[in-house]
């Protein structure tokens, strides 16, 4: 998996563990069903687990993607704030 790969990946564990943390337990809570403390239990482990993944992939892809491509960008503003990047070689 490339970077862009492990981001998304890691926005979707990270939004799925936070909707498994509040928006599950809280229904069930609030339905009054039967055994429902298991299930806010369960799902409360669960969405942790889902974030902490989701964290590690974060951090992982950050990690692999400080490198840089060794070219410079030069912004100029143009009429009517049009903005043209032009990108300059950095000769070492």
């Amino acid at each position: 998996m490339d970077n862009l790969q492990k981001k998304k990946v890691s926005d979707v564990l990270c939004d799925m563990g936070k909707y498994m943390v509040t928006v599950v337990p809280f229904s069930y809570f609030l339905s009054d069903k039967p055994d429902m403390l298991y299930v806010v239990i369960g799902m409360s482990v669960f969405g942790i687990l889902f974030i902490l993944f989701g964290l590690y992939f974060a951090k992982y892809g950050k990690d692999a993607s400080t490198t840089t491509s060794g070219q410079k960008k030069k912004i100029r503003i143009l009429k009517n704030s049009v903005f043209v990047v032009e990108e300059e070689k950095v000769s070492n």
